[in-house]
């Protein structure tokens, strides 16, 4: 090992103290298949892997190996270049092109395509929930406090919704004050009760008056069952239809109201 790989790798070397190099491997298993690969090609070139370099220090490195013979013996010939800009600029590209910016949550070409994979997966494909939400009175809290603040109204809806759904439900923006929840593998019941929740969030905020609007939003279901013949527009477009069947009731609820009426809930 030369002197700029120990400056490096942070390590002591002299050249009387062989360095074991098991630290350039994620595990055992990985360094024995590039051994194994290395016998059968001779060289391997560009292996990207994520190295810790100290316990507070992981960067991406491009290894080149090659099988060759120094002083009559087998050895490894290891050529490190530091590919960590590289990768951080990789996944600032991915992030662009998968999230929503605003929000931070899934953009409309990623939720669509999370859709369309499970769509076509065949016997593989999981059962799912849409909930389809719009967002209520965008437009009037951007024509009475500017645009900022209907951006804060959308940000804040997300992060309420984010702090009540799972780590297997996806939220994704499709546009504008519309958002999808995708919940796998869940009953009804339990998508209800978890957007009873989000319902209770909007209205603690409301209450807290920490906010200059008020938060509600409308919501609309659509069931996928695997082996059901239908397109993804179709599905959203059923969702939709849903969603509009609820904003219509709490209009009609708003001008109507009924005395010592419960809210009005989705039909599903």
């Amino acid at each position: 090992m030369n002197r700029h790989a120990s400056e490096y790798y942070h390590l002591q070397s002299t050249d009387s103290t062989p360095l074991n190099g098991k630290f350039l491997f994620k595990t055992e298993e990985e360094k024995h298949n590039i051994v194994s690969r290395l016998k059968e090609q001779k060289s391997i070139k560009n292996y990207c892997v994520e190295q810790q370099i100290t316990p507070d220090i992981r960067k991406w490195v491009m290894l080149s190996l090659e099988l060759i013979n120094y002083l009559d013996e087998a050895c490894i010939l290891i050529g490190v270049t530091d590919i960590t800009d590289l990768k951080k600029n990789e996944e600032e590209l991915y992030k662009h092109a998968s999230f929503d910016m605003l929000t931070g949550v899934l953009n409309r070409r990623s939720g669509l395509e999370l859709l369309s994979q499970q769509l076509s997966a065949g016997s593989e494909s999981l059962e799912f929930i849409i909930c389809y939400i719009d967002i209520n009175d965008l437009k009037k809290t951007n024509d009475l406090f500017g645009h900022s603040t209907g951006d804060d109204l959308i940000k804040t809806c997300c992060d309420t919704i984010n702090q009540q759904i799972t780590n297997n439900d996806v939220l994704f923006r499709l546009g504008g004050d519309e958002f999808i929840l995708v919940f796998f593998q869940k009953q009804m019941k339990d998508v209800q009760q978890l957007v009873r929740n989000i319902k209770c969030g909007f209205e603690e905020i409301n209450g807290s008056n920490q906010k200059p609007y008020s938060i509600s939003a409308s919501y609309g279901y659509y069931h996928y069952k695997p082996g059901t013949v239908i397109t993804l527009e179709k599905i959203l477009e059923m969702a939709d239809q849903e969603m509009y069947k609820e904003k219509c009731d709490q209009k009609k609820t708003m001008i109507n109201p009924t005395p010592n009426s419960d809210r009005t809930v989705s039909q599903i």
